[in-house]
């Protein structure tokens, strides 16, 4: 588990891991994973949000978008 975890730090930010603290490494990927999270969350509510117009096509409006990407940046700052 720690190899597959220095070699994934690695191979994101092109820095040896294996030179570097393994606390480094731990908080790195902890970091990583939960911006993950919250972007496949902002994805779901993206598209549960979109509006399909008459010709077919789905707009997602600019205030929609900002409204929620200031929700989850309110969740990050608490």
């Amino acid at each position: 588990m720690l190899r597959n975890e220095i070699e994934r730090y690695t191979n994101l930010t092109g820095e040896n891991g294996w030179c570097v603290p393994i606390m480094k490494v731990g908080a790195y990927l902890d970091g990583y994973d939960k911006g993950l999270e919250v972007l496949d969350k902002i994805r779901s509510e993206m598209h549960a949000t979109v509006e399909k117009h008459e010709d077919g096509v789905y707009y997602l409006r600019d205030e929609w978008i900002d409204e929620i990407i200031d929700k989850y940046a309110e969740e990050g700052k608490a």
